[in-house]
Parts: C-alpha cells; sequence; structure tokens
C-alpha cells in the first residue's frame, strides 16, 4: 500500500499571540521539505503542530527584542502557501489588498535597517 501525504497549509494553524514590543523571545525557525521554505514563529504551539505534520525543528534561529514590527503574511494562492515577513508596514498593506492574508505582527525587531 502506497503512502498518502497529506499537506497542511500553515493557514489551518491557529494564529498565535506574540510578544509585545520591547520584550525579548526566541524565534524557532523551521523547515517544510516539500516546498523548502523556512518558518519562523515565537509560538511554541505553532512550532509543535509543525513539526508533528512533518517540518523540521532547526532550533532557535535568533531572540527577537526591540520596538520595530515584523509583519507577517501568508500567501493561500501558491500551490503549498507561502510567508513573507517585512518591516515596511507600506509593503504589509500592499500584499494584503492583493489577497494576502494578514496574520499581525509576528515579533519585534531591533531595527528593520
Amino acid at each position: 500500500m502506497a503512502a498518502v501525504l497529506a499537506l497542511v497549509p500553515l493557514s489551518c494553524v491557529p494564529v498565535p499571540v506574540w510578544a509585545s514590543s520591547g520584550s525579548s523571545v526566541s524565534m524557532y525557525r523551521l523547515y517544510d521539505h516539500y516546498t523548502g521554505e523556512h518558518f519562523y514563529t515565537s509560538d511554541v504551539s505553532e512550532r509543535d503542530h509543525l513539526v508533528s505534520v512533518g517540518w523540521s525543528y532547526e532550533g532557535v534561529g535568533w531572540r527577537s527584542g526591540g520596538s520595530v514590527p515584523v509583519y507577517r503574511q501568508y500567501n493561500p494562492y501558491a500551490r503549498t502557501g507561502t510567508h513573507n515577513y517585512t518591516a515596511d508596514g507600506s509593503e504589509n498593506d500592499r500584499l494584503v489588498s492583493v489577497g494576502w492574508r494578514a496574520e499581525g505582527v509576528g515579533w519585534y525587531a531591533v531595527s528593520a535597517k
């Protein structure tokens, strides 16, 4: 019997509430071998869910902290889905206006430049 692979789009994962400005949190890095996408989150439940559906956990990428919001968007139109991260509020708004799903502030960075 052949194995069946079920891809779970990240948009099915509840959007977590992330850290507030100025707080320092671990940013977890995950990798999807099927799409080649790296994904970053500070939410342990989101990290654990993705590992349970086949993503590889690559450890803590960095610790966030600062006052510059980094926005996270999801593209539901890509065949396997994809995320974008930006500290540019205008870029966030443009992507959302053409159909990307706004997922809020993913974390706060020390500097956008």
